[in-house]
C-alpha cells in the first residue's frame, strides 16, 4: 500500500550490492568484540539512546576496549576498532532474535518491523550483519559491497506520475505533499461501517496485560466468534500462543515462519471459534473471509495485544474486522511497560486507576505514536538529505553538459 511503499518502508536506502563468497576476512576482530561485550551492562560500559537506539561507550567501556585492542594487529581491522565494539553491543544488547531477525537454515534473515514479514534478501550494513551473526553463533559471511544506492524518496520522485491506494493515509498528508506533491483524497466506504471499537484495556504490567488478553480471548472463543490476536513480534506471538494453549485454546500461528501455509491459515481465520495469533503480517492486504455463521455470531474480533509504534500499523490490524459493512469489533490492550512508551520517551507515564478513562488512554497512546512517527519521519528526511548530498557531489565532479555518454565512458 502506498503509505508503506513511500513512508513506512522507506526508512532505509535502496542498495544494489554484491555478496562476496566465503567467510568474513575480519573474523578475529568480530569474535573478539562479541566476546568482549557479552557480559557488559547498559549504564556501566555503554549507554543507549532510547529513541534512535544508538549506543555510546562510557569511560569504562572505552578503557576495556583499548585493553582488548592489544590482542589484534592493525592489518586485521577493516574499520575502526570502536565501530566493531559498538556493532557488537547492538548485536548483543539491542537487536533481538525473533524480533528483529530470525535464524533459518543456519542463515540470518531480517524481519520487516512494519509488515512482520521475513526478508531473506536484506542485510544490515557497516559490519552489523556480521556482528549479529557472531552473536547468533553463526559463521559470519563476507560483507556485501555496495554497487549503487538511492534513497526511496528520490527513487519515487523520478517517476513522472505517482498514485496509490491505502486505507491509512490520514495523518501523513503533509509528508505526501512535501516529498511527492501528492494530495490525499478520502474515499467514503460504499457501505456503512459496523465496527465496534471497544474501550481500551489498561493493565498495570505486561504480565497482567497478557493475562487480560488471554481472559478476553477465552470469553470470545466460548461465544464462537472468530478471533484475531495481533502481536508486535514473532517472540510475542509464540509466547501468547503458548499461554492460550495452556488454558485449552487451540490457535493457528501466523508470524512469517509459515510461508507455505499462510494462505491456508488466512482462509480458516474467519471460521466460527477459530483463533489466530499473528504479527503485523496479518495486517496490510489480508482479507479474512467470513462464512454466514461467523457473521451471525458478530463477525471477526480483533485484539491488539500491544500498541505499535505507528498508528497506521494498529489501524491496519483493526481494519481486518468489520469489512464490507459486516459486523466486527476491536480492542487495544496496553500497560505502562509496553515498548511504545520507552520508544516515545514518555517519562511521565500514566498510572492506571479507576478515574483513568479509556479516552485519556487512547489520547496518550496516540501522543506516543505521534512521537515515534516523528522520529521515523526525521530518519527518512536524513536518508533523503544524504542522497541529495551524494548527487550534488557527483554532479560537481561530472563532465560538462556538452559531454555525451561515449565521452564519459
Amino acid at each position: 500500500e502506498v503509505d508503506y511503499v513511500l513512508l513506512d518502508g522507506a526508512c532505509s536506502p535502496l542498495i544494489i550490492s554484491t555478496q562476496p563468497p566465503g567467510t568474513a576476512p575480519d573474523l578475529n576482530p568480530l569474535k573478539l568484540a562479541d566476546g568482549l561485550v557479552k557480559s557488559w551492562t547498559e549504564g556501566v560500559e555503554f549507554i543507549r539512546d532510547s529513541i534512535t537506539q544508538a549506543v555510546q561507550l562510557t569511560q569504562v567501556g572505552i578503557h576495556l576496549s583499548e585493553l582488548a585492542l592489544n590482542q589484534l594487529t592493525l592489518s586485521e581491522l577493516h574499520r575502526p576498532w570502536q565501530l566493531y565494539v559498538e556493532q557488537a553491543i547492538q548485536a548483543r544488547h539491542v537487536l533481538r532474535r525473533d524480533v528483529h531477525y530470525i535464524v533459518r537454515d543456519s542463515k540470518l534473515q531480517l524481519v520487516d518491523q512494519t509488515t512482520g514479514r521475513i526478508t531473506a534478501d536484506r542485510s544490515w550494513r557497516h559490519g552489523l550483519q556480521q556482528a549479529v551473526e557472531c552473536a547468533a553463533c553463526l559463521v559470519p559471511k563476507a560483507e556485501a559491497t555496495s554497487d549503487a544506492t538511492i534513497s526511496p524518496q528520490r527513487y519515487f520522485q523520478l517517476y513522472k506520475n505517482l498514485s496509490g491506494l491505502t486505507g491509512t493515509a490520514a495523518g501523513a498528508e503533509a509528508e505526501f505533499a512535501e516529498l511527492f506533491h501528492l494530495p490525499v483524497v478520502a474515499v467514503p466506504p460504499h457501505r456503512p461501517s459496523q465496527r465496534q471499537l471497544l474501550p481500551t484495556s489498561v493493565s498495570s504490567s505486561r504480565v497482567e496485560r497478557l493475562a487480560s488478553v488471554v481472559k478476553h480471548a477465552r470469553d470470545i472463543h466460548h461465544s464462537g466468534q472468530p478471533l484475531l490476536l495481533g502481536t508486535r513480534t514473532i517472540a510475542d506471538s509464540i509466547e501468547l500462543a503458548n499461554q492460550l494453549d495452556a488454558v485449552g485454546i487451540a490457535c493457528q500461528l501466523l508470524n512469517g515462519h509459515q510461508e507455505a501455509t499462510e494462505a491456508t491459515c488466512i482462509a480458516h481465520a474467519g471460521e466460527p471459534a477459530s483463533v489466530t495469533v499473528a504479527t503485523s503480517i496479518a495486517g496490510r492486504g489480508t482479507d479474512i473471509q467470513l462464512p454466514p455463521e461467523s457473521i451471525r455470531l458478530g463477525g471477526l474480533s480483533v485484539l491488539v495485544t500491544e500498541p505499535a509504534d505507528s498508528t497506521r500499523i494498529d489501524r491496519q490490524l483493526i481494519g481486518r474486522a468489520a469489512r464490507q459493512g459486516q459486523p466486527g469489533s476491536a480492542r487495544i490492550f496496553t500497560s505502562p511497560d509496553d515498548r511504545l512508551w520507552d520508544e516515545a520517551r514518555i517519562n511521565h507515564l500514566y498510572r492506571p486507576t479507576s478515574r483513568f478513562t479509556a479516552t485519556a488512554t487512547n489520547n496518550q497512546i496516540r501522543s506516543a505514536q505521534v512521537n515515534c512517527e516523528a522520529v521515523a519521519r526525521h530518519q527518512r528526511r536524513l536518508i533523503l538529505e544524504a542522497n541529495n548530498r551524494r548527487e550534488s557531489l557527483f554532479q560537481s565532479h561530472s563532465p560538462g553538459p556538452q559531454a555525451n555518454y561515449e565521452e564519459i565512458s
